[in-house]
């Protein structure tokens, strides 16, 4: 499913659907700095794995937890990247399916957290937002 279109059935499901107000996925930033206020996490009041942040919206909604997917391995064994992918079942009136692929990496941890990164981007651009 493509990225607008996606972004349109979440809007419809939650009633707020309007044409112009699909994101430009141009816009990207990544998530961890615009939660933390800074690339570290340190002093400020949203500490925490962008993965654990994750867990803890798709909880508060009642949704299963993400599945995380290493779908790529790439390179030799002295010098591998790997790319992970995170599948969030977003359950409402109808239950949606996103995939956020990550770029690879050469720490399993840091493939992983990059795809949490996507799958909070998409999800706090839906209106999906996770409060302290």
């Amino acid at each position: 499913m493509e990225y607008r279109e996606a972004e349109r059935v979440l809007q419809r499901l939650r009633g707020e659907y309007r044409s112009e107000t699909v994101p430009d996925p141009d816009t990207f930033r990544p998530l961890r700095a615009v939660m933390d206020g800074n690339s570290k996490g340190k002093g400020t009041q949203n500490q925490g794995s962008t993965k654990s942040h994750l867990y803890e919206i798709c909880a508060v909604n009642h949704w299963k937890a993400p599945l995380f997917e290493c779908c790529n391995e790439e390179g030799p064994d002295h010098h591998k990247l790997f790319t992970f992918k995170v599948i969030v079942e977003i359950r409402g009136l109808r239950t949606t399916t996103i995939e956020c692929m990550g770029n690879p990496h050469s720490k399993k941890k840091a493939a992983a957290e990059n795809a949490a990164e996507g799958a909070l981007w998409f999800l706090n651009q839906a209106g999906y937002r996770f409060k302290h």
